[in-house]
């Protein structure tokens, strides 16, 4: 009889484990992930190099990363930011599917005093998605899910109320020979525990009780455990931006876990993430755009055979694309489908150079998509902004000299209301401090209102004067 219980009771268990998974559950929880494109060949590969103690030395770290000794010690939040299409997600599962990961994490779970078991999961916010891929349900049900699948176990000290609940009242409908051979005061507790609260049939849980299942798994000591999270696509998420910084913010009290970020250069995560270990994307990724183009434009024996012709020519145009790229991949794919396609036609190279530069560089649908998402209240201050940037950029007839960005002190002027301090004010009328807050205040409005379409770009004195836009 008890041999029958063990066998029963482990069957009972396994059937609740795997209702809760598939509780958790929901149709599109992998399918951004399964839809991103993988990595060009040997692109990324930076992001596994560990500094030289030469090139720590000579300053030498442009084309580094820090994220092995990220993955390996004991810090908490690692933020890979950058601009749109600049390869933000393609990176992130790169990383999430990459071995040398989990060989770097081991380490950090390793350096525990007792035997601790690692944990990833990973989550792709998506705003164009269902509810579940842009909201923080379908976060956490997809952290849970992932972490919990690693090792069942862990379902009862997450859900402790809904997993009593579930196996008592599997107990009760299957109505076996274990039921009738529990003690009375077992079946008892088995009718009170089976009216609390449970997650209905279909799977549906409130964020609270996802949240709730999530802190618990965070704060238990039962299951010694270290955790690693890769969230994508901050930006992308459809609530208040500042509420998902937070939510972080909250996580990374825990010194059990740490969590690897990506979003674009919104302010409210360069406050939240400011000093901590990370990378700026489009600032590392000119030479994999380069060996991008060259492996699908060089390599082609027909752009080998303008070469041939054009020796000068062809070099220099790849030089133009990957420069035109400006860090964004998405871009730098459209056009070399489009210029495979010329060659594909006997195009000259002169009749190349006329397609790419025929090529909108501003990706109108995906720039679009991001001025709809300004906030109503920002539109018109961007409207404007965007109406003084264009005219600074336009040239007399004739003169190409003309053509200035403008600088952040100019717009910030420009911008003013009371025209006549702009135009009555003598020479030098602000102070440098006056100046440089004027030109961080304007700098603030630009990255908050203008849907990441205008960038402050710093030159190398990185003064606020200078910045341009």
């Amino acid at each position: 009889m008890l041999r029958n219980l063990k066998e029963d009771e482990k069957s009972f268990r396994k059937a609740v484990e795997e209702e809760t998974l598939e509780s958790l559950l929901f149709p599109t929880i992998t399918e951004l992930f399964d839809n991103l494109v993988e990595a060009h060949s040997t692109t990324f590969d930076w992001i596994f190099r560990h500094h030289t103690e030469a090139e720590i030395q000579t300053g030498n770290l442009k084309t580094m990363s820090n994220f092995p000794k990220w993955l390996e010690d004991g810090a908490v939040i690692y933020w890979i930011s950058g601009k749109a299409a600049c390869g933000k997600s393609t990176l992130m599962k790169y990383i999430c599917t990459n071995t040398q990961t989990r060989c770097c994490l081991q380490k950090w779970a390793n350096s525990s005093p007792i035997e601790t078991h690692l944990y990833v999961a990973s989550f792709y916010f998506w705003m164009s998605g269902t509810r579940e891929q842009k909201s923080q349900l379908g976060l956490m049900k997809t952290l849970l899910y992932g972490v919990l699948k690693q090792n069942p176990k862990l379902i009862p000290v997450a859900f402790p109320i809904q997993w009593s609940t579930k196996y008592t009242g599997k107990l009760e409908n299957e109505n076996s020979s274990v039921v009738s051979q529990l003690p009375h005061s077992f079946s008892s507790l088995c009718l009170i525990l089976s009216s609390g609260i449970s997650f209905s049939e279909r799977g549906t849980w409130s964020l609270s009780q996802l949240q709730t299942g999530f802190g618990s798994l965070l704060q238990q000591d039962h299951i010694p455990l270290k955790l690693c999270l890769f969230i994508d696509g901050l930006d992308e998420y459809e609530g208040d931006e500042h509420e998902i910084a937070e939510l972080f913010g909250e996580i990374s009290r825990s010194l059990y876990v740490k969590f690897c970020v990506s979003s674009r250069l919104h302010l409210v995560f360069q406050d939240a993430f400011q000093g901590l270990a990370g990378q700026r994307l489009e600032d590392l990724t000119y030479p994999d755009i380069e060996r991008y183009v060259t492996d699908n434009l060089q390599h082609d024996p027909r752009m080998q055979r303008l070469a041939i012709i054009e020796p000068e020519e062809t070099p220099k145009l790849i030089r133009e694309i990957v420069t035109y790229a400006d860090g964004v991949f998405l871009w730098v794919k459209l056009v070399v489908v489009s210029l495979l396609k010329g060659l594909g036609n006997h195009d000259q190279i002169s009749d190349l150079r006329s397609r790419l530069n025929s090529l909108p560089r501003d990706l109108e649908q995906l720039y679009q998509l991001m001025i709809l998402r300004v906030d109503e209240s920002y539109r018109n201050e961007a409207s404007r902004i965007f109406q003084l940037v264009a005219t600074a950029a336009e040239k007399i007839p004739d003169n190409w000299y003309s053509v200035c960005p403008l600088t952040i002190l100019g717009l910030a002027l420009a911008e003013e209301k009371d025209l006549n301090m702009v135009i009555t004010a003598h020479v030098n009328c602000l102070s440098l401090h006056e100046a440089n807050s004027l030109c961080e205040m304007m700098r603030h409005r630009v990255t908050t209102g203008c849907g990441g379409l205008l960038e402050v770009q710093r030159p190398l004195s990185d003064q606020n004067l200078n910045w341009t836009l």
